[in-house]
């Protein structure tokens, strides 16, 4: 995993924070939540990472975070939760891979995600969808991260209200490039 991919997983890992009495509703039942069972045909391997937070370890990780960030804490309380997938895939394999993530973004896209980053390249392939269901907030957010020089395939989703000057304010808080203009 590149140093870029682990602290966009590190900061989508801080954001995915549920609220106290609301969590009670099942994740699943969110607009914004993607079932990772959907990838497990499509990617062919074993996960080298597996994330799960919700309910009271993402209640905890927010106060935690509110001793250095009360504002940190706030947005990370809205979230009700992060998944977060990881393979360790070859080239031939990254390439079939994305041969068939391309349709499955593009049927979210067709079931009401709306994709706001699309990146094809020789080294990577990155696909990122949102859910906004109200035409006001963001409910969800999924990210296909195929790797670039390594062989790390990444795949995030975070479930929650997420407000896009959150995220480019985390991105400046801790230098991610690619979010800091959010």
């Amino acid at each position: 995993m590149t140093h870029r991919q682990f602290l966009l997983a590190l900061l989508i890992g801080l954001l995915a924070i549920p609220a106290g009495s609301a969590s009670a509703q099942r994740i699943e039942d969110y607009p914004g939540y993607f079932d990772f069972r959907q990838l497990e045909d499509v990617v062919g391997a074993e996960t080298t990472l597996e994330v799960n937070f919700k309910g009271a370890i993402l209640r905890m990780a927010a106060e935690a975070a509110r001793i250095e960030d009360d504002t940190l804490a706030d947005m990370l309380l809205k979230l009700r939760g992060i998944q977060v997938r990881g393979y360790s895939l070859d080239r031939s394999a990254r390439k079939a891979l994305e041969d068939r993530i391309g349709p499955l973004a593009s049927q979210l896209a067709a079931d009401g995600w709306d994709r706001v980053v699309r990146v094809r390249d020789d080294d990577e392939f990155v696909e990122m969808l949102i859910r906004d269901t109200t035409g006001e907030r963001v409910e969800g957010m999924m990210v296909f991260v195929i790797g670039g020089g390594d062989n790390e395939t990444v795949f995030v989703n975070i479930v929650g209200e997420i407000d896009p000057e959150d995220i480019g304010r985390l991105g400046r808080r801790f230098r991610i490039g690619a979010l800091e203009d959010l």
